[in-house]
């Protein structure tokens, strides 16, 4: 019993899905026809791009203070 209740979920999800498919492959071919026949107008957004925050202005770094001359190494004999 749980087997068949469990595969006929699997079919309606799988045909709602293969229904969705179809219906986007068809807005997908109009809206192909239909970019062929427009100008070349931008289509405008469903939603507003947030506005990017202003990033804070960089801190000046302090000066790189000289290295010291390095030290010779003194020689050793064997």
């Amino acid at each position: 019993m749980v087997d068949k209740s469990v595969e006929n979920k699997k079919e309606k999800k799988i045909s709602k899905i293969k229904e969705q498919l179809a219906r986007l492959r068809e807005k997908l071919k109009t809206d192909n026809q239909g970019v062929l026949k427009q100008s070349a107008k931008p289509k405008p957004s469903a939603k507003p791009k947030p506005s990017a925050k202003p990033k804070p202005a960089a801190k000046p770094k302090p000066a790189a203070k000289p290295k010291p001359a390095a030290k010779p190494k003194p020689l050793t004999r064997r």
